[in-house]
């Protein structure tokens, strides 16, 4: 039953170990190390512009919120019942390890990497219009509803009962890799 309101300018490493019923607002402009250990009913609302390394594990019930405009690094380790916004617009790289029970709401316009594991019932939502590299590696029970006008590269191995609504309609490459009950739904 804490609440932290964090305003940390620059150079600043934060290493947290925070158990339960918290709520974070973070404003950390640039130039800060953020190791969190997070175990549950955790709130994360951060605002972080420029600069910054994120090492997130978070293992249950836990919001994140996050506002990630350029060259920030995310390291998410997140196994069930957490929900992402991200707001990633250029110079970030997302290595997400998501098991299950989680739903991505991802936009993510420009010069971003996404190295994606999920093995199962996850939503994911993205919108990436452009520079973007997508590897996923997602086994069952998965949703994904892609919008992806150009310049992407995707390398998908979706083994089973995953949904695919793809609308991509220019310089892309698809290396597919789907072998049974897969519902593919292309505008290429």
């Amino acid at each position: 039953l804490v609440t932290l309101d964090l305003e940390i300018p620059a150079l600043v490493t934060l290493d947290l170990e925070i158990p339960a019923l918290v709520t974070l607002d973070l404003e950390i402009p640039a130039l800060v190390t953020l190791d969190l250990e997070i175990p549950a009913l955790v709130t994360l609302d951060l605002e972080i512009p420029a600069l910054v390394t994120l090492d997130l594990e978070i293992p249950a019930l836990v919001t994140l919120d996050l506002e990630i405009p350029a060259l920030v690094t995310l390291d998410l380790e997140i196994p069930a019942l957490v929900t992402l916004d991200l707001e990633i617009p250029a110079l970030v790289t997302l290595d997400l390890e998501i098991p299950a029970l989680v739903t991505l709401d991802l936009e993510i316009p420009a010069l971003v990497t996404l190295d994606l594991e999920i093995p199962a019932l996850v939503t994911l939502d993205l919108e990436i219009p452009a520079l973007v590299t997508l590897d996923l590696e997602i086994p069952a029970l998965v949703t994904l509803d892609l919008e992806i006008p150009a310049l992407v590269t995707l390398d998908l191995e979706i083994p089973a009962l995953v949904t695919l609504d793809l609308e991509i309609p220019a310089l892309v490459t698809l290396d597919l890799e789907i072998p049974a009950l897969v519902t593919l739904d292309l505008e290429i």
